[in-house]
């Protein structure tokens, strides 16, 4: 059972029939998500810092708020035992890795204390004082004093790494850290804390009537202060529900809504290329989707291509932009607000003309409407706001009134679209290349370079060699999916997602009464929305049930270019495997066209591998026409003419 679903168990949400809204709140790291949860929830910074937030990666998990009448009500998951231990192997070997290779004694101790993705803080649950980390540093140091010279060694870190990952020394180092983070949750004294048969820990649910009361006790499960340092369990912490009559003091309601907030997502395009599937998920249970944009620096890359995958899985209708920092955008071509607002106006024009393969021009001018009236412009909501600050104020509660709403439903037409299966294929192979294409060069194949090895096949560079071999170390042992931004399975959804959308996007012709633009925007998006979890299921089928052995494989690789050789198997058995054959059966490509067209025959369309012309009536024969005659002109010129 997901963690999720165990949460919903716990403490059941609204129905859905109940008038409450799912808004998801969506952004880069530090842009003010959270910073915005908390003038929705009413939440004082200083008294009650609840959710928590920093400049730094902070929410890590997902977070649940639902605003409604009654007591306090919290329900929270843990990461499973072999993640954790994960994490914490990643912590150690890193630690190692610098060490070894002469590195700053800080960098070190900082790789030990912080995960490499900040998702595990190991400083939040174990301290900073220098006793866990300290005992943790002399031990790697025996165990590097103990390894060959040729090893600890600058240039050979990715066997550096490998020697430490199956080192029994590391393993003994993290079996003892693993000890003492169980012995951390003996501090959750307040609710019910249940765990599994091996003693670690599954949920815990707690309920309380005050609600500072509440928030203390919550704040050890998602706080983040350096004073509760070597007390925290956020970083352990999978998921959060709390419950309970939260409002804002400038809207006395309660706004009976469910605040979903997201883990941020990264600055670069690299790091924003694809969301999680956690994400993916949380966008078809959501209402409204509100992307947190920092408004000095408005559109970047990362909130570009999540409106575009947002856009592109069929829920851009339910798009809600807020810039925050509105205060602090300066220039000398701005000094009023209204010059501002005027700036961020024209960047959410120019985005909407980005997404030009995603939808057609008519789309565009839907989308461009829609968010011409869902744009929310905040000033200085880190602070608690006053009541009669009448321009945020009034910002915060259009915010409000959007979120609450509907959006109108749009009758379906009884068009049918015709395509061609062919050009369904040629999207489909296209999009499964591309996949190939960057992931081989994200595991380090450079498939261009001319220095061909003769045993390794083309030339190899160590291009994000230790992540990979995390990556491979988690798939093999079925802990995880992904590792950091190394997202095999959401960027292959992506891209499937994509190609299906665009083929979509294009039918051959219409049958029957042309649709409006409204209405074939509605058809697409209800058909992005059906095909994306079945896109998901596939992807996850082929690059991780089915190659779980090349992973067992490439996670046990050792030794001299152990990381070129992990690359290359990845590449070829795994990323490759997607491209063999022709696209007949038994192939990817022939998989990923049968789904896309079973959801197309669902949602009315027509898909044949030769697209006839549509059939005219017949025509009634025509009769010949009577000749013309000759005009006078034409005549000759006779005897009686020359007289007249």
């Amino acid at each position: 059972m997901i963690s999720r679903e165990v949460r919903e168990q716990l403490l059941p949400g609204p129905a859905p029939d109940s008038g409450y809204r799912t808004v998801l709140l969506v952004g880069t790291t530090g842009s003010g998500k959270t910073t915005l949860v908390r003038q929705l929830i009413g939440t004082d910074p200083e008294r009650e810092p609840f959710p928590a937030t920093s400049t730094f990666k902070t929410t890590t998990a997902e977070l649940e708020i639902v605003c409604a009448p009654g007591d306090y009500y919290a329900a929270a998951t843990f990461s499973p035992r072999e993640r954790v231990r994960a994490d914490v192997s990643d912590c150690v070997v890193a630690a190692g890795v610098a060490l070894g290779t002469g590195r700053p004694e800080q960098v070190a101790l900082d790789s030990l204390r912080v995960h490499l993705d900040h998702r595990l803080r190991l400083e939040y649950v174990l301290g900073d004082d220098g006793g866990w980390d300290g005992a943790a540093m002399m031990s790697l140091r025996t165990i590097l004093a103990d390894l060959p010279p040729s090893i600890v060694d600058a240039g050979r870190e990715a066997e550096l790494e490998d020697t430490l990952r199956h080192h029994t020394g590391v393993a003994s180092i993290v079996s003892g850290l693993m000890g003492q983070i169980a012995q951390r949750f003996g501090g959750l004294v307040q609710g019910q804390l249940v765990r599994d048969e091996h003693g670690w820990p599954r949920w815990w649910t707690f309920s309380a009537g005050n609600r500072s009361d509440f928030l203390r006790t919550l704040r050890k499960l998602t706080g983040n202060e350096r004073a509760s340092y070597g007390t925290q369990l956020s970083p352990l912490v999978d998921g959060v529900r709390a419950r309970g009559p939260f409002h804002p003091a400038w809207a006395p309601e309660i706004p009976y809504l469910v605040l979903a907030d997201s883990v941020g997502l990264g600055h670069t395009p690299e790091s924003a290329s694809s969301l999680p599937a956690a994400l993916i998920d949380q966008l078809d249970r959501a209402d409204h989707v509100v992307v947190v944009d920092d408004a000095t620096h408005p559109m970047q890359a990362a909130p570009i291509e999540a409106i575009r995958q947002i856009v592109a899985s069929g829920h851009g209708s339910k798009l809600v932009l807020a810039f925050t920092h509105l205060d602090e955008v300066q220039g000398v071509d701005v000094a009023t607000s209204e010059q501002r607002r005027a700036r961020l106006r024209r960047s959410v024009d120019q985005l909407v003309a980005t997404l030009g393969s995603d939808l057609d021009a008519a789309g565009r001018r839907i989308l461009r409407d829609h968010l011409d009236h869902s744009v929310a412009f905040l000033d200085a909501i880190h602070a608690p706001i006053a009541v009669d600050d009448d321009e945020t104020v009034a910002e915060l509660r259009g915010l409000l009134d959007r979120v609450r709403g509907d959006a109108e439903p749009i009758e379906a037409d009884s068009a049918r679209p015709v395509y061609r299966s062919s050009d369904l294929r040629t999207r489909m192979f296209a999009a499964t290349s591309q996949f190939g294409e960057d992931w081989r060069i994200r595991t380090g194949v450079d498939v261009a370079s001319a220095a061909d090895d003769p045993e390794l096949g083309p030339g190899v560079v160590s291009l994000h060699w230790s992540r990979l071999q995390a990556l491979c170390a988690r798939m093999a042992g079925g802990v995880s999916e992904t590792y950091g931004d190394l997202r095999p399975v959401d960027d292959l959804h992506r891209l499937l997602l994509e190609g299906a959308r665009r083929w979509a996007l294009s039918p051959i012709r219409w049958d029957g009464v042309l649709p409006t633009d409204e209405q074939r925007l509605a058809r697409l998006d209800a058909f992005s929305r059906a095909v994306s979890p079945r896109l998901q299921e596939l992807a996850r089928t082929w690059l991780v049930e089915r190659a779980h052995p090349v992973w067992q494989e490439a996670s046990r690789l050792t030794g001299t270019r152990s990381a070129d050789q992990r690359a290359l198997l990845v590449a070829d058995e795994i990323v490759g495997a997607l491209l063999s054959g022709t696209g007949g059966p038994g192939s990817f490509v022939y998989d990923t066209v049968a789904v896309v067209r079973e959801i197309a025959h669902e949602h009315g369309c027509a898909v044949a591998d030769t697209v006839l012309p549509p059939v005219s009536p017949p025509r009634s024969p025509r009769r010949p026409s009577p000749p013309i005659p000759e005009p006078d002109w034409a005549q000759p010129v006779g005897p009686e003419r020359r007289a007249g």
